[in-house]
């Protein structure tokens, strides 16, 4: 499975505010333990 976020995918998107896209990995990878 993997996480990718709009800026990663689609250069001149942003990326939603309040945390990084790591942040968010480590999250969802906790989740799907």
């Amino acid at each position: 499975r993997s996480v990718i976020g709009h800026l990663e995918w689609q250069p001149g998107k942003v990326d939603p505010r309040g945390f990084t896209m790591d942040s968010m990995r480590e999250r969802i990878r906790d989740r799907l333990k």
